[in-house]
């Protein structure tokens, strides 16, 4: 997640979205299953995994999952900002993470990127993930030992 932080849609690219949750509201399962095959999966994502996630999208709340996507004003940077702590991030590099937002903000962040996975990395290489999690929950000890008695 956090692929694009600090970008501002444009008034085509929100229409678009607007539109999109509409279509979602009338024809869940038919525009979600397409949606994800189309946008989630990478190509080389199992059949079984596929078949798993899209499974669990046909068995969820369709007014919940639609009324979760509904547009809003969050402003995600400004909210990563004002957290004020490091992101460790574990990133499909099918498509690539936009850092600019984050030095942009000056938001401390750290990339792991994992290859051959589309957005379920957990669920299409778990042990790879688990490896790169690993890592990050061992960079996350280091950060914290090098900042003790900072602030």
């Amino acid at each position: 997640n956090f692929k694009h932080v600090g970008h501002i849609q444009s008034s085509e690219e929100k229409a678009a979205y607007v539109q999109g949750i509409e279509q979602l509201k009338r024809n869940f399962h038919g525009v979600a299953t397409q949606y994800f095959s189309q946008a989630l999966f990478s190509k080389t994502t199992p059949a079984e995994v596929k078949q798993r996630i899209l499974n669990d999208v046909s068995h969820v709340d369709t007014t919940i999952a639609a009324a979760c996507m509904e547009p809003d004003d969050f402003d995600e940077a400004n909210e990563l900002a004002a957290v004020n702590k490091k992101l460790y991030l574990i990133n499909s590099d099918a498509k690539p993470t936009d850092t600019t937002g984050f030095i942009t903000h000056g938001l401390p962040y750290q990339l792991f990127s994992i290859s051959g996975t589309g957005h379920f990395p957990m669920v299409e290489k778990p042990e790879d993930f688990n490896r790169l999690l690993n890592q990050a929950l061992s960079a996350m000890t280091t950060d914290a030992g090098d900042n003790r008695g900072r602030q």
